[in-house]
């Protein structure tokens, strides 16, 4: 069985991965940022030397390519194989073509498990492809920060990275306590946002929103504070990468981010002037989320696999090689990087959006945004 302890053994290999992830990854992956793919091929994990003999002894999982499918490989393909004789196959997309793939095979599902992030949730959903999960069957379910996870269990939140403000803190001193300091006029030309086309861009508008009375249902407040914002913004970024290059630069002294990002400059890039803002209205959750696919070929199996990784050391050994935050709030992070992490409490406080509402008005937000921020 899977143990998370704090001594110094587990401390050393966790610190090892650490080292091995930051060889693999110049960055870790967001929710609003896709992790790059592999061609959508299934592919055999490290507990699959050959191929599976049938659907029972296999869990097919879809999942992100690149870092996110390496680490969770191992975080829990060999204790899978040795727990319950399973193997591990995944089918690495993002999330636009893992949906695709379930429509297509909806009267066949090649797959058992699904991950998504949070935007496209609502469309997965709506698309009748996943079973709702029935979580007495996880034993770690408990465990986990309930507040961020669905009412009706049509998913299970795996990890998280929080968003909220990046900062460099040789050149912004206080540091930002809320998200109405992105609009301070004396960081004109040096404070940035991300495009529409950057999903968690909707985070920062509806953050912008409720700071003048908005929310979901009245963006009104969120796009008058956005054109301040981007008038003030030498360009807007579009993808995590140009946002790093710009800091490092020293062009670029402020924008929204997410948590993990920040903490890859810390770590990879002994970057550690970037910091990270809570604001005092409050970050949101990026969430990693794990589902049960329709008519799943290996449910069973697709339990087990759920169960094992929201374990506590399975849960730390992803969180060491991704930095998103663990959803289980008992693993126990080596004390070299914990406190590179949100506090419970801070994970508990995170704000979660209404995306059910905000993607039937995607196509209008996009058309203004379009006409009026770019």
């Amino acid at each position: 069985m899977l143990r998370c302890s704090t001594n110094t053994m587990f401390i050393r290999i966790i610190a090892m991965i650490v080292l091995a992830a930051a060889v693999l990854i110049g960055c870790a992956p967001t929710a609003a940022l896709q992790p790059a793919a592999s061609p959508a091929q299934p592919t055999a994990t490290a507990a699959s030397n050959a191929a599976p003999s049938s659907a029972k002894d296999t869990v097919v999982v879809g999942i992100y390519g690149g870092n996110t499918e390496k680490t969770f490989i191992k975080s829990v393909a060999d204790e899978f194989q040795k727990r319950y004789g399973l193997k591990i196959k995944t089918v690495p997309a993002n999330n636009e073509q893992r949906l695709a793939q379930l429509k297509t095979q909806r009267e066949n599902p090649q797959m058992d498990v699904a991950w998504f992030t949070d935007p496209i949730l609502p469309d997965v959903v709506a698309s009748g492809v996943i079973d709702k999960i029935d979580v007495s069957k996880l034993s770690n379910y408990k465990d986990t920060y309930q507040p961020l996870q669905p009412k009706d269990n049509m998913w299970v939140v795996h990890s998280v990275t929080p968003w909220g403000i990046v900062y460099n803190a040789d050149k912004v001193n206080p540091a930002p306590t809320s998200w109405r300091d992105l609009l301070d006029p004396k960081w004109n030309g040096q404070v940035m946002s991300s495009d529409i086309t950057y999903s968690s861009s909707y985070l920062t508008l509806l953050a912008l929103a409720r700071l003048d009375g908005g929310d979901e249902k009245n963006l009104e407040p969120g796009f008058k504070n956005m054109k301040t914002l981007r008038a003030a913004s030498p360009t807007f970024w579009t993808t995590s990468d140009q946002l790093n290059t710009l800091l490092k630069q020293g062009e670029v002294v402020m924008s929204p981010d997410a948590k993990g990002f920040v903490d890859v400059l810390a770590v990879n890039q002994k970057l550690s002037q970037f910091k990270f803002a809570y604001p005092k209205e409050g970050a949101y959750a990026v969430s990693m989320v794990m589902t049960i696919v329709k008519n799943a070929p290996n449910p069973d199996g697709a339990y087990k696999l759920l169960d094992l990784a929201l374990d506590p050391a399975a849960q730390a050994i992803f969180s060491a090689g991704t930095f998103y935050t663990p959803i289980n709030r008992k693993a126990v992070l080596p004390a070299e990087i914990a406190s590179l992490f949100p506090s419970p409490d801070q994970v508990e406080k995170l704000q979660t959006a209404d995306w059910a509402n905000l993607n039937t008005q995607k196509e209008a937000i996009v058309d203004r945004w379009q006409k009026e921020i770019r």
